[in-house]
Order: C-alpha cells, then structure tokens, then sequence
C-alpha cells in the first residue's frame, strides 16, 4: 500500500514582519538564501539625538539654532579675550631681553670708556699695599694688584696680611710699581673653583678669545686697555718672564700663540698675566697684551 504523506499538524509559521508563510524543510540553501530583515523605519516626526534621546524635529531645529547661537557667541568671547591677551601680554616688557640688551649696552660702553665702580683710591685707602686694579669684563678676573717688593709674599697671604692659599694678584717685583716697565707681569694662582687668574687657562681655546679680547688696568698713572695679542704654555723659567722683550721674542710668541689675534708685533708697552699650567710639572701659561691708554677715561677702538 502506498502510505500517503500525512499532512503537517504544524500551523503556518508567522514571520517576524506579520507575514504567514508555510513551513518549509531547512536547508543549506534556504538558510543561505533567506531575506535579510528589512530596517524598521522611526516615526517620520521622530529624530534620535546623539544621546539617543528622541525629539521631534521642530525641537531639534530649535536645538540647532541655539546651539548656533551659543558658539557664535563663545567664539566672539574666545576672540575678543585673545585679542585683550595678546594687547595685555604686548604691554608687558621681556624682563629678560632687556636684561640681555642693557647688559650688551654695558659691556659696549666698557669697551669704549672703561667700566664704571672701579674706585682704586677706596682700595689703597684701605690697603697699603694695592697699586693697580685689573678688570676683565665678562670673567671673574676683577682684583686689587699689590706690590711688596718680592714675588713671595703674595703668593700665600691676602690683602689682610693673613696666610691663603688664594694668594692676592701681584705685579713682579721686578718692574717699578707704577707699571712704567716694558713688560709688567702680573702673578696670580690657578684655583680649582676658576678663582684669581684660572679663567686665563681658558685663552688656550680660540673661541674664549674671540669673546674676552681685552681687559682692563687700572694705576694711579692712568688707566689702560690691554689688547692680547698673545698667549703661550711656558716652563716656570722662561724669556717670556724678562722685564724687557724684543721684537724677535714677541714675534715669536705670536708665532707659537694658543689662540689668533691677527695683530702684530706691539710698539708699546706690554702686560703679562701669568698662571699655572698642568702640561707639565712647573709649567706656566701666559698671556701678552699691548697696554692702550685711556685718554680722558675714552678708549681707542681695538685694532685688529
């Protein structure tokens, strides 16, 4: 007998949309083929915000225009406060440029006339034995010059007549305490914290030069610029230490000079600072200078 198919007790599914469909075997195929669900329009005076709070369109309008409102109104703010910013921050001076401009100033005017506040009659009317004062701008060379008729007792005692390791700047004792020699050495320790004449060391290096060309000394005959012109590392026993030079040895010096200076050999008269120098044991570095007058407290300009 031929079993017809029984019919299915199962009743008519009804799809997600509200459509009745008849069951269908499932299959690879069907599943694969199946429509996708289609997208549930919202309510045609609906919108969702981005908090996902709906309103209706007269409101979102209405958001919108206020919310124009309110940014053109802060961007005016934003505005007018940057423009008072930039006019207030243009009113304040740069403390710091101007400390830099008035500094440059200073050190130009030092050139050309000397620097202001060296007041040698204050240290000999404290000091007996102070004769000079020696000033170079820009380093930490600035000190009394004493004289005590020996090269000993300065080397270990200060102004106050007390025992330092510091020493004191002296003039060679040599030469006459009124700096009318030929070649007026002055004495001074290399201290470790870049003290007394240490800075000089630094003359060694072409770029030290280029930025301190000159120094200052002050006498009670007049005062003077000091032009270098050479810088040499010597034994503690050498020419360059005589109390007069010629001009084969001062050609020489430049010759063998650490540093460029681009000038010749001097016609007047010379000054020497003297320090230590760790190339070799005893050893020395010094550098020459040509002293330029300073006629009515107004210096020449720096030949070249």
């Amino acid at each position: 007998m031929i079993r017809q198919p029984r019919a299915s007790s199962t009743p008519a599914a009804s799809d997600e949309w509200g459509a009745s469909q008849a069951s269908e075997p499932t299959s690879p195929a069907s599943v694969r083929t199946r429509a996708p669900p289609p997208v549930v329009p919202m309510h045609p005076r609906s919108h969702r915000t981005s908090w996902g709070v709906p309103t209706s369109a007269a409101e979102n309008s209405d958001a919108h225009a206020s919310e124009s409102v309110r940014i053109r109104r802060e961007r005016s703010r934003l505005t007018a406060g940057s423009t008072w910013d930039f006019m207030a921050a243009a009113a304040v001076p740069d403390t710091a440029l101007l400390d830099d401009l008035h500094q440059q100033l200073q050190e130009e005017l030092d050139r050309l006339n000397g620097p202001v506040g060296i007041d040698l009659a204050w240290w000999q009317s404290h000091y007996n034995d102070i004769i000079g004062y020696v000033y170079s701008p820009g380093t930490p060379i600035s000190y009394p010059i004493a004289y005590d008729g020996n090269n000993e007792y300065y080397l270990h005692h200060d102004l106050y007549g007390n025992y330092s390791e510091y020493g004191t700047i002296f003039l060679d004792a040599r030469v006459p305490s009124d700096f009318s020699g030929q070649n007026n050495v002055l004495y001074g320790h290399h201290m470790a914290d870049g003290s007394m004449f240490a800075s000089i060391s630094n003359y060694k290096q072409q770029w030290y030069y280029d930025a301190h060309p000159y120094y200052y000394v002050y006498t009670n005959n007049g005062n003077y610029r000091v032009d270098l012109f050479a810088g040499i590392i010597v034994p503690g026993e050498h020419e360059v230490f005589s109390t007069s030079l010629s001009t084969s040895q001062l050609q020489r010096f430049i010759n063998d000079s650490t540093f460029y200076s681009g000038k010749g050999v001097p016609s007047g008269q010379i000054m020497t600072l003297c320090t230590c120098s760790y190339e070799a044991a005893n050893y020395r570095y010094v550098v020459l200078g040509e002293m330029i007058p300073l006629t009515d407290n107004t210096a020449e300009e720096p030949t070249s």
